[in-house]
């Protein structure tokens, strides 16, 4: 038995060695490794002419005309490819939903990322004075039923963009959020840290680590309404069931009101339909309209609690190398969120029963709740877990949940809804400037993706997996922090936040040297001592 013990930690020496060496490497040829949050700031102002609150934009730009029918021929036969092929024939009304024939853009999902895209291609048609239509279309009843127990985690990136869309103002200001001023991590063995991360408040916390807990449901509220101020139609209640190529356009086939059916025409087509994304397997991205996993959540009612920090994520052992996020909104309802990362010995038949055992008999869940709490009953959603290696194809953009783009090692996928939606409208602006909506004009869209934080999804993706054969891993983690004060905390939130890459986490000398020695003290302590703890029993 001492001879496998000393034959493993001679593997984890070489592993460690031989991935420093790797990452020596890649960071030489990188020159250095930058700030997500930075490149994503210069990616996303580059050609703005205005960065005002665009909520109160020139109301001029807000009534623009449609062009009908008969000015859509006299232009084409200037170009058979630009986008002045429009016919906007008001073809009916539904239930008060005046629709068009054609649309220049058709966004599937009224999701985050579905109105972040429609808003930020209003303000491309401002900015560049375009005169695109676009249309989103959602099978859900709009606007949904607002509800009071939602919370939801925004991290500094996402609070960027939704400060240039006016969104975030306005939660601040009708008191529909707040900064999370502490957070912790709870280990498998029990080891834990809650650390102040307080802030004076109001907009100097944009850019920095600080997380935003708001209202899920008021948040997509918010991103609709504003969608309809930037002159975006909405059509509610409208199951996208086909989307067929007619030449260089792409027809949708939707059933509505006892399966009437409608088809309407445009060049682009955006899929923001979560993650499953029906739209997405309809032209062919994906082979099956499903899901990786599964996210549970449960609301706790407020002040039947003792949970004082604003965001704790507990690593329970049986669920590994899932974890549970507890975040607290500004009228303390708490929102347990058990994320099931694929992997381990656990079945998802067994989740439900796992799930309801970790909250009933776990020493640190109990010990935060309290005794006296009331939970809701579990419900669940579905969740991508690894972003999709294609993204793009003619005349059709895949964003945000639909494209797989979720932090596996936080939970978080706001930010990266908000900051996918941005990247792909400024892709399609520019393609119907340049009259080319064809794959290898979107392809750039994927490859600014990559760059700025899919790699880093995928990083994730493997430290999550991992965790689950080296739990001691966290454990080893979460005692440096405490060990080693702010410098390391800070590093934490920056990564975990999205403004660093978590390659940081591993490889960058000054913190795998920290790290690796309290691993080592970790698998001593776990393996080595309860090796002979166990014999001399």
């Amino acid at each position: 038995a001492i001879e496998n013990i000393k034959q493993k930690i001679y593997f984890i020496l070489l592993l460690f060695s031989f991935l420093n060496i790797i990452m020596i490497v890649y960071l030489i040829i990188r020159n250095k490794n930058k700030q997500l949050q930075i490149r994503a700031f210069h990616l996303r102002i580059k050609n703005d002419k205005d960065n005002s609150n665009v909520i109160n934009f020139d109301k001029k730009n807000k009534n623009k005309k449609k062009k009908n029918l008969s000015s859509s021929s006299s232009s084409s036969s200037s170009s058979s490819s630009s986008s002045s092929k429009k016919t906007h024939l008001r073809s009916s009304s539904i239930n008060n939903d005046f629709i068009y024939d054609y649309y220049d853009i058709i966004i599937i999902g009224a999701s985050i990322s579905g109105c972040s895209t429609a808003i930020n291609l209003s303000r491309e048609n401002i900015y560049k004075n375009s005169d695109l239509s676009i249309l989103i279309i959602d099978k859900d009843h709009l606007p949904k039923k607002l509800s009071n127990a939602c919370p939801t985690i925004i991290s500094p990136i996402g609070q960027s963009e939704l400060q240039k869309m006016g969104v975030l103002q306005l939660l601040l200001s009708e008191g529909y959020g707040k900064w999370a001023n502490e957070g912790g991590i709870v280990s498998p063995s029990g080891y834990s840290f809650v650390a102040n991360l307080h802030h004076s408040g109001g907009y100097k916390e944009v850019g920095s680590s600080q997380d935003f807990i708001c209202n899920e449901s008021i948040l997509k509220s918010y991103l609709l309404s504003t969608s309809k101020a930037h002159d975006v139609n909405v059509l509610s209640s409208t199951q996208v069931i086909g989307i067929e190529k007619e030449g260089e356009y792409y027809k949708i086939t939707a059933s509505r009101d006892q399966n009437k059916k409608i088809e309407i025409k445009t060049r682009m087509v955006v899929g923001a339909d979560g993650a499953i994304s029906n739209a997405a397997y309809l032209v062919g991205l994906i082979d099956k309209p499903q899901a990786d996993t599964v996210c549970s959540r449960t609301i706790v009612k407020a002040y039947t609690h003792n949970f004082a920090p604003d965001i704790v994520t507990f690593f329970p052992k049986e669920l590994l190398p899932g974890y549970i996020v507890i975040s607290k909104d500004i009228n303390q309802y708490l929102s347990i969120n058990c994320y099931d990362i694929p992997g381990g010995s656990k079945k998802s038949e067994d989740l439900y029963n796992i799930y309801n055992e970790i909250l009933k008999n776990n020493k640190e869940i109990k010990q935060a709740l309290g005794t006296n709490v009331e939970i809701s009953p579990f419900s669940s959603y579905p969740i991508r877990v690894k972003p999709l290696t294609r993204v793009y194809c003619d005349q059709f953009l895949v964003v945000g949940s639909a494209a797989g783009f979720f932090d596996s090692m936080t939970g978080q996928n706001i930010h990266y809804c908000l900051l996918s939606g941005s990247l792909a409208a400024k892709t399609i602006s520019r393609g119907f400037i340049k009259g080319d909506l064809s794959s290898s004009h979107l392809k750039q869209y994927q490859k600014k993706a990559n760059r700025l934080f899919v790699f880093d999804l995928w990083i994730a993706y493997v430290y999550v997996r991992m965790s689950y054969y080296f739990p001691s891993s966290i454990d080893a983690f979460t005692q440096s922090i405490k060990k080693n004060g702010d410098e390391l905390l800070q590093l934490l939130f920056s990564v975990k936040s999205g403004q660093r890459s978590k390659l940081n986490l591993i490889f960058r000398p000054d913190v795998s040297i920290v790290l690796f020695i309290e691993l080592i003290i970790q698998f001593i302590n776990n393996k080595i001592f309860s090796f002979f703890r166990s014999k001399k029993r």
